[in-house]
């Protein structure tokens, strides 16, 4: 029998139907949209944010700022699929500066809830508010009482997705979805030292940060002081690698068990380029080199609070892994590693892991022959570190 006559069994999915899939995976939690809206207001070069919950986000998010708005002749294309102000072409992702680019969050947000958004830019007579459907598109126009910036108010999240509804609606959930709001909100606030930011919810005010200078000045404004005061400041710039970082670790001399927090996963915050991520060999180095300082002082299952901010060129990093972009690719990561366990041994210790382990091949041997079998055996694994790193 000719394939041709049975018929296909493959069939195209609805448009509606893809754009509801893949909008899901974008916007996943309440927490999920203000990352991508606060996102929106830091590349627009706000210096102001406030963010309104109500009802822990599922009743109503906002998200309004003081950045450059959305020019008029933009409005109809702000919230459609791959549009972006960000790159034209792949190649831009390899001097990619801003958080976003690939022109989906405002569209995925569309699909999975209802948006208005209220924007004034700069030459516009009066600010407008837009009212979008689910496809993204303008379907209302109004004037809004708007100064500068924009305003993007989210409601009813998830209606159209009832498993979704139902899960994050039930009483524990709600109020752990809302100490993730928390850590997004405090954690992009950290890295953006000179913007001022508030979160509210139910009209509360439950948090906010100042406009500050420097790192160590925000990250007052997110830890305890008596934390942040046990923590030393160090910096590390290469001009000619358009490369650098600051470090903020414990103090030589600390009470380290009063600087411990939870898991690694609450007590370490990496920045690369100023985005928050998670990269497993740039955490490791920075945390075991902490660890082997003050050993058995930290106590069991807690770590000190600990803050790597790194500047690379864009080349260097690969963050279109996954939708939420908080996982990167680093090119070269070794050297990074070897830089910053440089720097964390020359203050712990004095010396670099080059001189360390330098200072470890010329050690004396002790006496008896199982002492000796067994210091040849270190020894040997420290020239195959040193030559190792030699090469990178």
């Amino acid at each position: 029998m000719n394939e041709s006559s049975q018929g296909c069994s493959l069939q195209r999915l609805p448009s509606s139907t893809v754009k509801l899939i893949s909008s899901a995976q974008v916007i996943t939690s309440v927490s999920s949209v203000v990352k991508e809206l606060m996102e929106n207001s830091l590349d627009a070069g706000a210096s102001s944010l406030e963010i309104y919950l109500d009802e822990y986000g599922l009743d109503r998010i906002e998200v309004r700022d003081n950045g450059r708005g959305i020019p008029a002749e933009d409005v109809q294309y702000m919230c459609q699929r791959s549009y972006t102000s960000k790159i034209s072409d792949f190649s831009d992702l390899e001097k990619l500066s801003s958080y976003g680019f690939r022109g989906e969050a405002l569209f995925s947000i569309c699909a999975v809830a209802d948006v208005s958004v209220s924007t004034i830019s700069k030459g516009d007579p009066f600010g407008r508010t837009y009212k979008m459907n689910h496809n993204g598109e303008v379907i209302e126009t109004k004037a809004a009482n708007l100064d500068r910036g924009t305003s993007i108010l989210v409601t009813n999240l998830f209606k159209n997705l009832p498993v979704r509804k139902q899960f994050v609606t039930s009483g524990k959930r709600k109020a752990d979805e809302m100490k993730k709001v928390e850590t997004v909100v405090k954690t992009l606030a950290l890295i953006n030292c000179e913007v001022k930011i508030r979160l509210n919810h139910n009209k509360f005010t439950i948090w906010q940060k100042a406009s500050v200078c420097s790192i160590m000045r925000s990250f007052i404004q997110v830890l305890p002081p008596s934390i942040v005061k046990q923590l030393k400041e160090i910096s590390y710039k290469d001009e000619p690698e358009h490369m650098e970082f600051t470090l903020l670790i414990p103090k030589k001399d600390c009470n380290i068990v009063t600087t411990c927090l939870g898991h690694s996963s609450e007590a370490v915050f990496l920045f690369v380029n100023l985005r928050p991520v998670r990269e497993r060999e740039i955490e490791k180095v920075i945390h075991d080199k902490v660890f082997e300082y003050f050993g058995t002082k930290i106590p069991s299952r807690k770590c000190p609070a600990m803050l790597a901010s790194i500047i690379l060129p864009p080349d260097m990093i690969d963050i279109n892994l996954e939708p939420n972009k908080t996982k990167v690719m680093v090119k070269d990561v070794e050297k990074i590693t070897k830089l910053l366990s440089d720097q964390l041994s020359i203050y712990y210790y004095g010396k670099d892991e080059d001189e360390i382990m330098k200072e470890a091949c010329l050690m004396e041997p002790p006496k008896g022959n199982y002492l000796i079998q067994a210091f040849k055996s270190v020894q040997q694994e420290v020239e195959e570190r040193f030559c190792r790193r030699r090469r990178l």
